[in-house]
């Protein structure tokens, strides 16, 4: 030591060098230490137990293995262009694209050939009409002219003279002995009056049995179409061959270089072509979707919206179909395109085909971008069940080998804990990756940029105020304390079906206990089950939907949310309640879990219990899908054929023209997606919930979404009418749905694996209590990595909004280059095209200058034995 006994640095240095061996050795002994104390502490009673620990860990680490390997080489996103690329060689680098390649290959290029190509007399949208001199039972049923008053959208008060083209129903409406028949008749002949004054072509005819007329309604001319996209500032996608023209080279056959969209402008022609473009015209500005030999920038879902667009804003067709005074409407399908679709997406022998390749573009294209996230986000949780579907029957045969062999072991809980963690981390991998996709696109429609104002509901009841963006104009508005009340007291009605859903299952779980013994599952209770929730389905939705018309919402969008949210919140209890009372309440009921096999051990008994359970149930929920889809082909065919059967023909080859025969078709509402939408967030929540103690249910819920995916594409392109294509933003409320029952799922995982696992099945409540605290901590870390790791915009769609934002940057140069040449050779704007007052006046009376409904005179004088029946093809 130096002076004063202060200690030499050096030598303690040297002291400190010498204790690290020995500090290195005894590691293991004070780590192992530690651990127990930690086990002593927050786990008292629990064991040690290796085995338990290394199979864990090994399951885990060989599925996640297979995850990477699945989710890393075998899936693939859906973002091609079109069905174009269906028959087209890619990179043979692409393993899943190179699948759905070998399957397209040969019809795909065949077939793309013809989707562009359109029946010669095309057809947007078709009214069905009840034929004047057919008798109808409620054709004399007197209307009062407050009945009437509910088919007008009113926009603002006293808008019932001169804004509504409406005028002869209007008449009707002012007339104290109005029949429905005399107001179907004013309907047709305003539809007649009204749309061809907006450059709509409108040719009536009669059905093939005399008891229908059917109005066509088209929108086919170029200068129609450029003004209607003028006049709500449609979005156009900029041509690939016009960035080509610009020197912008961009690879071709990559998602990331689809052009951007655009406002519509008339004058960017003109800009154009000062900037050095010459001989430019407006098909080469924006992209062509018309078809070969009849070029035009707005393919069917832009004109079926275009001219649905012009009746709703006067006229509520939906409530004249509900109350009679017309029969139909619906957006027509094209032939040929439909053929397409049937050939590469609709037909049921795709069920085999695990790719599950779903042409979003395409879709988009002729369905509109609500189905379309639709089948995005069923195809995407297809691709992830199937991923996931190895792995539950691995987890599944182990449950089951060790609950036969041993009467459930180590093995058992071991399965438990792994299987808990993977579906974990595969929850949400798989929720991670439906961001992305549908990040990709709203990017690729450029949703994200395009500002709408909502239009009220038809349906919607409000007082007339000041409108909050320009108080020139007027608005509807409820009022807020009767809004709140009424919203509150359907909201208790909805709380208490969700109470009186727990007393029926409760009731089902007591009767059914007390009949098992001891020795006896009884898996006639959960056959039972699927039929009572079906059963529930039935009575529960029409009220639903009557309660959701009661909270009187402004916009159709704030009422098919709270329609969602309603209708989970009730079949969530209906579907979950009765599995959540078995692993949580059963085992420590007198009765306790049904034994099986008559192992008696009670951990194995409500675990294997739970998973024949599942079983039965989701078999049965599964059947009554496929019952409902074989229900529908069956009737709609039958009616067909009846109806066939009572028109007496006097040639037998003659047959009803597709038109007419799709009126006949099976009609998708919003309250069908909701159902099938809903369908399979259930169960994929069994999964979510139940999977960690019940792998099988990966399977039933895997099927179950196949069946719903190509199902619901056979229906639509076999037996369905065409949809309003209605536009959407993502998937809505489900989203959150899904994630909730991720977060739900942690806990209940948790749960069932401290009340049901092996490893915890004599452990005091303190242990329980510390594995649900640790399991739903280490879950939620889980999460929080997954969604840093995978960001809503991935690379593909950073790429995409770069290279667009640089197109559009380029692009504005050059117009406002164009722009200014412009202003010095040119002073007024009124003498450029469709440019300022003149501009629109030259515009409008191009339009409006058309000839008259076909027939119209024959409509007018209700001369209706002289409009024609459709004409009929001969049958081959």
């Amino acid at each position: 030591g130096g002076k004063g006994g202060a200690v030499n640095p050096m030598d303690r240095l040297s002291n400190e060098v010498e204790r690290i061996p020995t500090e290195v050795q005894d590691a293991p002994a004070r780590s192992e230490s530690t651990y127990k104390s930690f086990l002593r502490t927050f786990f008292p009673g629990v064991m040690h137990n290796p085995s338990l620990v290394w199979i864990s860990v090994a399951l885990v680490a060989l599925v996640s293995l297979w995850f990477v390997l699945y989710f890393g080489f075998v899936y693939s996103a859906d973002r091609e262009d079109d069905l174009a690329t269906m028959g087209r060689d890619l990179d043979p680098g692409s393993p899943g694209q190179q699948a759905r390649l070998r399957r397209l290959r040969d019809t795909g290029a065949k077939l793309f050939s013809r989707l562009r190509a359109s029946d010669p007399a095309a057809t947007d949208i078709v009214m069905v009409f009840h034929h004047p001199k057919h008798f109808y039972d409620d054709g004399p049923e007197v209307l009062e002219g407050k009945k009437l008053d509910r088919y007008f959208i009113v926009q603002h008060s006293g808008a019932w003279l001169g804004n509504t083209p409406f005028e002869t129903l209007l008449m009707e409406r002012e007339k104290p002995t109005t029949t429905k028949t005399d107001a179907r008749i004013a309907v047709l002949t305003d539809m007649c009056t009204f749309l061809p004054e907006l450059g709509f072509e409108v040719t009536p005819f009669c059905s093939i049995d005399g008891d229908e007329i059917f109005l066509r309604v088209s929108l086919r001319k170029e200068a129609t179409i450029r003004y209607h996209l003028k006049r709500v500032r449609w979005w156009c996608q900029l041509n690939p061959r016009l960035i080509e023209r610009m020197g912008i080279e961009q690879p071709a056959d990559e998602a990331a270089s689809s052009p951007p969209y655009l406002p519509y402008s008339a004058k960017v022609c003109e800009r154009l072509k000062e900037a050095g473009f010459a001989d430019i015209t407006v098909q080469d500005v924006y992209r062509d979707l018309g078809e070969p030999g009849q070029p035009s920038i707005a393919g069917s879902v832009d004109r079926i919206r275009l001219i649905m667009d012009q009746i709703t804003e006067h006229f509520d067709i939906d409530a004249a179909v509900e109350n009679g005074l017309l029969v139909a409407y619906y957006p027509v399908h094209e032939q040929r395109k439909l053929e397409v679709f049937r050939e590469v997406w609709g037909r049921m022998a795709l069920v085999l085909d695990m790719s599950f390749y779903q042409p979003l573009q395409a879709l988009r294209g002729y369905f509109g971008s609500r189905i379309t996230f639709f089948m995005a986000w069923t195809g995407l949780y297809c691709k992830a069940l199937c991923g996931l579907m190895i792995p539950a029957i691995l987890i599944a045969v182990l449950m089951w080998s060790d609950w036969y062999v041993n009467g459930g072991g180590v093995v058992l809980a071991a399965s438990q804990v792994a299987f808990g963690v993977l579906i974990i981390f595969w929850a949400a991998v798989t929720f991670r990756l439906y961001q992305q996709q549908q990040g990709f696109l709203l990017a690729d429609w450029d949703w994200n940029k395009r500002r709408s104002v909502a239009r009220d509901r038809p349906e919607f009841q409000g007082e007339f105020v000041p409108s909050d963006l320009n108080a020139q104009t007027m608005m509807r508005r409820a009022p807020p304390t009767k809004l709140a009340l009424s919203r509150t007291a359907s909201r208790l009605l909805v709380a208490s079906m969700c109470l009186l859903s727990l007393g029926i299952f409760y009731v089902w779980s007591t009767v059914f206990q007390v009949s098992v013994t001891a020795q006896d599952l009884n898996i006639t209770a959960y056959v039972v089950l699927g039929i009572l929730i079906k059963v529930l389905d039935m009575i529960y939705t029409p009220i639903l939907l009557q309660l959701n018309e009661f909270e009187n919402y402004r916009t159709e969008a704030e009422f098919n949310n709270a329609l969602i949210w309603k209708t989970f919140a009730i079949q969530g209890i209906t579907y979950y309640f009765p599995f959540l009372y078995l692993v949580v309440i059963q085992r420590h009921t007198a009765a306790g879990c049904p034994s099986v096999m008559g192992l008696g051990n009670a951990t194995a008994d409500c675990v294997m219990s739970l998973q024949i359970e599942l079983v039965a149930t989701l078999l049965t929920l599964t059947i009554f899908r496929l019952v409902e889809v074989a229900w529908q082909v069956w009737h709609i065919q039958h009616d067909l054929e009846e109806e066939i059967a009572r028109v007496r023909l006097e040639d037998e080859t003659l047959h009803r023209h597709p038109i007419e025969e799709e009126s006949k078709f099976y009609s998708f509402q919003e309250k069908d997606f909701l159902e099938m939408q809903l369908q399979l967030v259930i169960s994929l929540g069994f999964v979510l919930l139940f999977g960690a103690v019940a792998p099988v249910t990966v399977i039933f819920s895997f099927v179950l979404f196949v069946v719903q995916l190509r199902a619901t594409a056979w229906l639509m392109t076999h037996v369905a009418r065409r949809p309003l294509p209605r536009a959407s933003k993502g998937i809505g409320p489900w989203r959150e749905l899904v994630f909730g029952l991720m977060v739900v799922g942690i806990f209940v995982s948790g749960f069932a694996v401290a009340i049901h696992g092996e490893v915890l099945a004599e452990a005091p409540l303190l242990a329980r209590l510390s594995f649900v605290l640790l399991w739903c901590s280490a879950g939620f870390v889980a999460l929080g990595v997954v969604t840093y790791a995978m960001p809503d915009e991935d690379a593909e769609t950073n790429l995409l909004l770069r290279r667009r934002a640089y197109v559009e940057a380029e692009f504005g140069a050059r117009q406002d280059e164009g722009e200014f040449k412009i202003s010095l050779n040119t002073p007024t704007p009124q003498q450029r095209g469709f440019g300022g007052k003149k501009g629109l006046a030259q515009c409008l009376s191009m339009v409006t200058d058309l000839k008259r409904a076909e027939y119209y005179e024959a409509v007018l004088s209700q001369d209706w034995d002289a409009i024609p029946k459709m004409p009929v093809a001969k049958r081959e």
